[in-house]
C-alpha cells in the first residue's frame, strides 16, 4: 500500500497539475481564433468602403485593423503555438500604403492602391487560421 501511495504521489499528483493546465491551454486558442475572426471582420470592413466614403474614414477603418493586429498579437502571446509574424508584417505594409496615401486621392483611388495589401493581409489571417486549427 505505501508504494502505492508512493506511485501516485510521484505520478499521478504531477498528470493532474499537467491536466490543469490544459483549459488555460484551450482559452488562449478560442481567445486567439476569435481575436482573428475580429480581425477579418476589421479587414472586411475596410474593404466595405463605397466610394462616397472619405479618405477620414478609410483611416478610421485603418485604426479598427490596428487595433484588431493589436488584439491579435496579445491573444498570440498567450497562446505559444501561435505563429503571427505574416499577420503582423501584412499588416504592417497595409499600414504604410494607407498612410502613403496623399489626402487629395479619392477613395476608390486609395481602394484601388490597398486592395493588395489587404488581399495579403486576409491571406496572412487565413493561414494563422488554419495554424491553430480555428473553427
Amino acid at each position: 500500500m505505501r508504494n502505492l501511495t508512493q506511485w501516485l504521489t510521484v505520478f499521478a499528483v504531477p498528470l493532474g497539475t499537467i491536466a490543469g493546465c490544459q483549459p488555460a491551454v484551450d482559452q488562449a486558442k478560442v481567445d486567439l481564433c476569435r481575436a482573428l475572426s475580429d480581425h477579418d471582420q476589421a479587414v472586411a470592413a475596410l474593404q466595405r468602403l463605397q466610394g462616397n466614403a472619405t479618405v477620414g474614414q478609410l483611416k478610421d477603418a485603418q485604426k479598427a485593423v490596428e487595433k484588431a493586429t493589436q488584439r491579435v498579437s496579445e491573444a498570440a502571446e498567450k497562446y505559444q503555438k501561435a505563429e503571427i509574424r505574416e499577420v503582423k508584417d501584412s499588416y504592417q505594409q497595409l499600414q504604410r500604403k494607407i498612410n502613403s496615401i496623399p489626402d487629395k486621392a479619392t477613395l476608390v483611388q486609395a481602394q484601388q492602391s490597398i486592395q493588395p495589401d489587404v488581399q495579403n493581409l486576409k491571406a496572412a489571417l487565413q493561414r494563422a487560421r488554419t495554424q491553430v486549427e480555428c473553427p
